[in-house]
């Protein structure tokens, strides 16, 4: 973001066709910032999913050492 930005001041420094394709590539950048957010969120999404299941089986064995225990 930090980046982007620079970049933008750099371009506001210079002339109106560059603003103009500043514009251009701001259209593209934000693009890519909600791509990369969407994929963000998906691999957050999977994470939580497999520390699920990690759990869901540390569950279980307790569950089994118990019952174990119990006999």
């Amino acid at each position: 973001m930090t980046l982007w930005f620079q970049f933008h001041v750099t371009l506001v420094n210079h002339n109106v066709t560059s603003d103009i394709f500043f514009f251009l590539h701001r259209e593209r950048s934000l693009l890519c910032i909600e791509i990369l957010w969407e994929l963000m969120l998906l691999y957050l999404e999977l994470r939580l999913m497999m520390m699920f299941k990690v759990l869901v089986k540390k569950m279980m064995m307790m569950v089994v050492i118990l019952m174990m225990n119990k006999i």
